[in-house]
């Protein structure tokens, strides 16, 4: 061979030692894109902070998985480094005022049944999205508080891996970034024990089957923020007054506000805000149960109509079209 392909050597003839650092820098590439798994040891309502809480040794950082196991009760009383994700069997607090920040860096980013508790105005915040179709939510059904989604990436959509039910108990903001209900195969449900808010340059949309979102709190959606398609349902169940508010454009390129509403809140009414942009719009059924108040202050566009028993339809404005089909089902 020639004396570029012979291997390199030292003074005394012999093969050259790969230096310690290069071996390093190959093993670590090697690695999956968390730098380690962290997983909690510490007893009841022990603090995530404290390093010896952890095994191996250390408060959990930037790259770092974060495996709780079942029966565990670790609390973020400070806010600490953000991780990289999060595989939860059991349950985690995050006291008022402090926050979860979780980059993304590998998919799914929460994983597993267990519950995240945010007290007051505590949150789980997604601060990234890695990849187009990573998964947000993998596990047959988990249980989080507020959280909002700031990936700053509205190109890389974030799913769940399957046909699950994610508990919401507080506000779901998307601030930045897109959220699909479902996956490439199927749609979920979300259960927001709270408020639901969309923000301009953010997206909600349809999965490729049913979806359905039930919002015990306000709707507010930016144009073009909010897709609800063909086949997603929307169900108010709050017990307190709700509104749902808009800036949808009806020239805009969404041309409804929604596909099958259900208004089941029979405490308190529920209101759709005057958007002087757009026709409040459902391009399949509304049904008011018995016993709920819905009332409209948009022009209204009905396909289907349905109110049961005591239901109560209020309209402050015209109806567009006089053809949709129209059912009182009387107590």
């Amino acid at each position: 061979m020639n004396r570029t392909d012979r291997p390199s050597r030292d003074l005394r003839g012999r093969p050259r030692e790969l230096p310690l650092a290069a071996f390093l820098l190959a093993a670590l590439s090697s690695l999956p894109a968390w730098a380690a798994d962290k997983t909690w040891a510490g007893g009841a309502g022990g603090d995530w902070n404290t390093g010896g809480n952890w095994s191996p040794v250390g408060v959990p950082g930037n790259a770092d998985r974060i495996i709780i196991g079942a029966g565990a009760t670790p609390v973020i009383a400070a806010t600490p480094p953000t991780i990289n994700q999060i595989q939860n069997a059991g349950t985690l607090t995050v006291n008022t005022g402090q926050s979860l920040y979780i980059d993304g860096g590998a998919s799914p980013y929460i994983d597993g049944a267990g519950t995240i508790t945010c007290n007051g105005t505590g949150k789980i915040e997604i601060t990234a999205a890695n990849a187009d179709g990573d998964v947000l939510f993998n596990t047959t059904g988990c249980t989080v508080g507020n959280i909002i989604i700031n990936t700053n990436d509205a190109t890389k959509q974030l799913r769940t891996s399957k046909v699950i039910t994610v508990t919401i108990n507080g506000d779901f903001t998307i601030t930045t970034g897109k959220v699909t209900l479902g996956n490439a195969t199927a749609g979920c449900t979300f259960d927001i024990n709270g408020s639901l808010s969309i923000a301009a340059g953010a997206v909600l949309q349809k999965a490729v089957t049913d979806g359905t979102l039930n919002i015990s709190g306000d709707f507010t959606a930016a144009a073009g923020a909010w897709d609800p398609g063909t086949i997603t349902t929307v169900v108010f169940d709050g017990t307190t007054a709700q509104a749902y508010t808009s800036s949808r454009t009806d020239a805009g390129a969404t041309t409804q506000d929604f596909q099958t509403l259900t208004i089941a809140n029979t405490s308190a009414a529920v209101t759709d805000n005057d958007n002087a942009s757009a026709t409040f719009e459902v391009g399949g059924t509304l049904t008011v149960n018995t016993g709920a108040t819905f009332t409209v202050k948009d022009t209204f566009n009905p396909a289907t109509l349905t109110l049961n028993g005591t239901a109560t339809l209020r309209l402050e404005n015209t109806i567009t079209d006089m053809s949709a089909a129209f059912t009182v089902n009387q107590s």
